[in-house]
């Protein structure tokens, strides 16, 4: 799915709600408020974490803040961010 003129979105289905997003970003930071929810979701009593990214600071890059926090989605420029479901406080004792 496209977010953008120079950006995209990739939905990897997984067994159990394993499911990966693939992000990718060619053009600047981007930010998506309101966000393709359905799309972009992870599934009830999870949220999303990253899992790879190539900004990773062993790789020699700046570090990747949460993509997703409660002012919408932030996709950083000229990158690419791969999530994953990770259970919430909420989604562990629930």
């Amino acid at each position: 799915m496209r977010l953008g003129p120079a950006a995209f979105v990739l939905r990897y289905f997984g067994d159990d709600g394993d499911d990966r997003l693939f992000l990718v970003n060619l053009g600047r930071d981007r930010h998506l408020d309101p966000a393709p929810k359905p799309l972009l979701a992870p599934p009830a009593g999870r949220r999303s974490g990253i899992s790879w990214s190539s900004e990773e600071v062993s790789d020699g890059g700046m570090g990747v803040p949460p993509v997703e926090d409660d002012e919408g989605w932030h996709i950083p420029g000229e990158a690419a961010v791969v999530l994953m479901p990770v259970a919430t406080e909420e989604g562990a004792n629930g």
